[in-house]
């Protein structure tokens, strides 16, 4: 195969029109001809790179692998393009030569010409979009210094976690073979490389704290709280499957993901106690999870002004697992005047074992508007009771819930199932 040039002349204007075609030699009736394959339109190609377009069709109508190197990617893109558009027309020839209408109500439709090409999702993306334009990110990132392009991939990046998360390269492929997003305003870049996005995701990182504090500003106008008075706080951390020698927050520790393989990382978030993300932080993979709640207490600190004399706010209740709760966290807690509610580490199960057997007739039932069940439409209800100590600026919450009592017996029985013959 190969590609030819035909040029027409306009009998009115005399302007000459060019479209290229690619054509095969057959012999018909022992004689050579050349015979149409497809349509190219106008070409907008060098001639020295017609052959290598030819080829790359020819594959590619042909079902073949192309053998044309990496570098000449544009060439088997374009080829791909082509041959799409040529198969989208000639079907839509098939469709309307088939329909026949009865009626002007009624057009019939042959089941089996009904196609789809190049599906993508928007729906999604949509949600995403009124999110962005909602926080208002393309000042936030043109404060951090984003050029159009720039906040144009961020874009990208960022829609690409919330609808399908995944690796940079898993959100290119995404972004360029399943979404629509490029047909939203001010989100075209199918041109970019991957490499590209990589840059940018190391410019929203570099950028981190700033952008978290404008998103934290403009939720807070937003969405305003009710009062200041809880703030969850807790850590986990996960793999990454390679050596990421180059990467100082890497390190070696006890995976919650069960991969002791691969090195790790430490993510931690406060949150307030209506779900909005307050602050973040990156930590190393080994990092210890008591060390990190001075950091966070000085993180809180400089984005609310707590330690400053014209402090008009009410220190928030930090609320903790007891991978945190250390004597020393406990007493820095203390020393700067933070309410805390904390799952003590020792097992004092024992000590008020007589509470718990009188439970349901000695302690409070927690009853709200949104009266919870389990999965297996079980009521679960729950107990409580407030323990004054003497002496001490504390007191003790003894808890008891049904669905989590049912959920411990069951873990029980299992294990007993083991020894059982």
């Amino acid at each position: 195969m190969f590609i030819r040039e035909n040029k027409t002349t306009s009998k009115k204007t005399g302007q000459i029109y060019i479209k290229h075609v690619l054509v095969e030699s057959v012999r018909v009736n022992g004689q050579p001809r050349q015979r149409v394959v497809m349509g190219l339109g106008h070409l907008d190609l060098p001639r020295r790179e017609w052959k290598k377009l030819a080829h790359a069709l020819e594959c590619q109508l042909s079902g073949q692998i192309s053998l044309l190197e990496d570098n000449d990617k544009y060439i088997n893109d374009l080829a791909l393009s082509l041959v799409s558009n040529n198969k989208l027309s000639q079907k839509l020839n098939i469709l309307e030569a088939a329909a026949q209408p009865d009626s002007d109500n009624y057009i019939p439709i042959d089941i089996d010409s009904v196609f789809t090409e190049k599906t993508r999702s928007l729906g999604a993306e949509l949600v995403c979009m009124d999110g962005w334009d909602l926080l208002k990110f393309d000042e936030i990132l043109k404060d951090c210094g984003f050029s159009w392009k720039q906040r144009a991939i961020a874009k990208v990046l960022i829609f690409g976690r919330l609808i399908s998360p995944g690796s940079e390269l898993h959100t290119v492929e995404w972004f360029q073979k399943r979404s629509a997003l490029s047909e939203l305003p001010d989100s075209d870049v199918m041109n970019c490389g991957k490499d590209r996005f990589y840059e940018i995701g190391d410019m929203l990182y570099e950028n981190k704290d700033k952008i978290e504090e404008f998103l934290f500003q403009r939720q807070q106008s937003l969405f305003p709280p009710n009062d200041y008075t809880v703030f969850l706080y807790d850590l986990t951390n996960t793999y990454m499957e390679g050596s990421c020698l180059s990467n100082k927050l890497m390190a070696r520790g006890h995976c919650k993901s069960k991969r002791f393989d691969c090195p790790l990382i430490t993510l931690s978030l406060v949150v307030r106690n209506d779900g909005m993300p307050v602050t973040s932080h990156i930590y190393k993979g080994n990092q210890g999870e008591p060390e990190t709640m001075k950091d966070m207490l000085e993180r809180l600190q400089t984005m609310f002004g707590y330690d400053s004399p014209q402090m008009v706010l009410e220190k928030p209740t930090i609320i903790m697992d007891r991978g945190i709760a250390t004597k020393e966290n406990i007493a820095l807690l203390q020393a700067q005047e933070y309410q805390y509610v904390v799952i003590t580490r020792e097992n004092q199960s024992k000590e008020y074992l007589a509470e718990f057997e009188t439970a349901r007739d000695t302690f409070t039932r927690i009853d709200d508007l949104s009266h919870k069940h389990t999965a297996y439409g079980d009521e679960n209800h729950v107990y409580v009771k407030k323990i004054e100590e003497d002496g001490e600026n504390v007191c003790r919450v003894l808890c008891l819930s049904d669905g989590k009592a049912r959920k411990e017996n069951a873990i029980v029985a299992k294990k007993d199932a083991y020894f059982i013959i």
